[in-house]
């Protein structure tokens, strides 16, 4: 008998989950995945699991490595093909259940499609002489079979070859990489359908707007049903949460809400889109926090039933949050990504340990879904070893990260060698609910890339991309970071420092950007010249809002801050940011 070193990858990870248009996509991607390669554990039986940790795969990342032993190559190949041809028959099965009575698509051509999307590489190297050895060339193999793409040629309907799906046809508005399935007469045509009944037959029969295309990946994402646990609010209710935290739990806003769907579903409105948050709230029931945007009207009426439709809403606004309160269109996007853990398991010599390294991160995913879904209120996408997707709303999302990189060190203490001790870097990005869900998560990784380059990692990133004005993005370690911003933010509450004065910080830091030479000739120390200038700066806007006798002492960390390279511009831009964070705070405790 030989003993072998396996690793199987199942992908393309971020590209198929990213390929989303809305949150159930996002969620349908990250199911998907995870319940191939709960097949992938099935089907290989008795092996000598190492990642992921076998007494929890829950979450499963989407790779598995073990330990078989077989009596010759040729037996491993078989046995390996054995289980890539059950999951794709597991795969085909599970299509032809969830798009069993979906009219007018022909399930070969989605199922061509699908089965194009996915990766799956294996690769084995036989243990010869010491584990660690053959783990680094079982790591050098693996990424050169990632590198090694398969690309099969894609023939046009008609033909008898098995992936024959390539058609002169819409392509898919998830990533527009496949043809659509769905026949283009399902679609009403532009001035027709004046009562909206084909666009909501479309929805009906294939859950999608009027303007979406889907290919057989993108339908299988929509017909993909989740567990009971499972919710998939869009990005308008995450955006919304702060306000919906702070309704009113009286009969009187109850009987609001309840008034209020009704007369929806007498205007025409489906009485399913009122039941799509698998949490029942207090007084919201399972209502996304969609309707309550009033613009979003428009996308169930027009005319003049659009117009009693946003009557509705505002009444319905002004009964259970009070007069003149309305949802912050901002939420936030988590994702999250160990530091160096290639070179923390270079540094693990046998086995055992690295199952034991191994079974770390599997309890740190565990507890990542308790604090992103109860503790903090957000929605888990994803937590698989040390990655992390989460949408999170804005008032929460701070302290959400720094337990998170807590939590990590914790839950990874005593690994590592030398220098590298584990931690876990952090991209947060602040979009608009009506930004493409495809470009917020873009900024999110983004984000994450930037939390990377900090120095040392444990790194975390806040990118905010608003509809007008620039783009801002702040970085450091995250727990200094998350406690300065905390700090800005109780200053903001408080009333401590206008709000005029990160406007006059960007000033000075143009300046400063222009001046540099001119500073420098002159023989003057820029940094003591900075910090002069920014203390006069706060000292002035803590002065204008009426802090006479402020001490000057409790902005010690800002001092500190504007001392680094870009320090100013640094500091002025997080006095913005903590200010997006400290209104969500104050809409969640009723503030207007």
């Amino acid at each position: 008998m030989k003993k072998y070193l396996v690793q199987i990858q199942i992908g393309p990870v971020q590209d198929f989950i990213a390929a989303a248009r809305r949150e159930r996509d996002l969620h349908s991607g990250s199911a998907i995945l995870c319940k191939l390669v709960k097949k992938v554990l099935d089907e290989l039986g008795v092996v000598s699991l190492i990642f992921p940790y076998p007494e929890d795969v829950i979450t499963p990342p989407n790779k598995v490595i073990f330990t078989i032993e077989v009596n010759s190559p040729e037996e491993l190949v078989e046995r390996i093909s054995e289980v890539r041809e059950k999951v794709y028959s597991f795969l085909d099965k599970k299509v032809r259940e969830l798009l069993r009575g979906v009219d007018k698509i022909d399930l070969d051509i989605v199922l061509a499609q699908i089965k194009d999307a996915f990766e799956f590489y294996w690769v084995a190297v036989e243990i010869k002489e010491n584990y660690v050895s053959e783990r680094i060339r079982l790591n050098y193999l693996i990424k050169a079979r990632k590198f090694t793409r398969d690309f099969r040629q894609v023939a046009l309907e008609g033909s008898k070859k098995t992936n024959a799906w390539g058609a002169n046809k819409p392509k898919s508005s998830l990533d527009g990489s496949r043809e659509s399935v769905i026949p283009e007469e399902e679609y009403p045509k532009p001035g027709e359908d004046q009562d909206r009944k084909k666009a909501k037959e479309l929805f009906r029969k294939y859950r999608i707007r009027e303007n979406e295309r889907l290919c057989g990946v993108g339908l299988l994402k929509r017909f993909y049903r989740f567990d009971n646990s499972e919710a998939f609010p869009s990005t308008a209710h995450v955006a919304a949460l702060p306000l919906i935290k702070s309704a009113k739990n009286s009969d009187e806003a109850r009987q609001a809400v309840k008034d209020f769907k009704k007369k929806l579903v007498e205007l025409g409105l489906d009485e399913s889109e009122l039941r799509t948050v698998a949490a029942e709230h207090s007084v919201l029931g399972r209502m996304d926090g969609y309707f309550l945007f009033e613009e979003r009207m428009a996308d169930f009426f027009d005319g003049e039933k659009l117009e009693k439709a946003k009557s509705l809403v505002r009444e319905m606004m002004k009964k259970v949050f009070g007069e003149g309160r309305a949802p912050i269109p901002y939420y936030s996007i988590l994702l999250a990504d160990g530091d160096s853990i290639g070179k923390i398991i270079d540094g693990i010599k046998d086995e055992d340990s690295h199952r034991e390294f191994s079974k770390a991160l599997s309890e740190f995913a565990e507890s990542v879904r308790k604090i992103v879904n109860e503790t903090y209120e957000g929605y888990l996408i994803y937590a698989g070893g040390d990655d992390v997707l989460a949408l999170m709303p804005l008032h929460t999302v701070l302290e959400c990260a720094e337990e998170l990189s807590c939590e990590f060190k914790k839950k990874l203490e005593g690994f590592g060698k030398e220098s590298i001790s584990p931690s876990i870097s952090i991209g947060i990005a602040v979009c608009h609910y009506l930004e493409p869900l495809q470009n917020s998560l873009e900024n999110a990784r983004l984000a994450e890339r930037e939390a990377k380059s900090v120095s040392g990692k444990d790194g975390l990133a806040i990118l905010v991309d608003k509809r007008s004005g620039e783009t801002r993005i702040v970085k450091d370690k995250t727990l200094e970071l998350c406690r300065r911003l905390s700090e800005l933010i109780d200053f903001d509450r408080k009333g401590e420092i206008s709000h005029q004065a990160a406007y006059a910080l960007l000033e000075l830091a143009r300046v400063l950007e222009c001046s540099k030479e001119d500073i420098r000739l002159q023989g003057l120390h820029e940094r003591k010249l900075k910090s002069l200038e920014v203390r006069r700066i706060l000292k002035r806007k803590i002065l204008e809002t009426g802090g006479v006798g402020a001490e000057l002492e409790k902005f010690r960390k800002l001092f500190e801050l504007v001392k680094k390279e870009n320090g100013v511009r640094q500091l002025a831009d997080e006095l913005v940011i903590a200010r997006i964070f400290t209104n969500a705070k104050k809409q969640a405790e009723g503030e207007i």
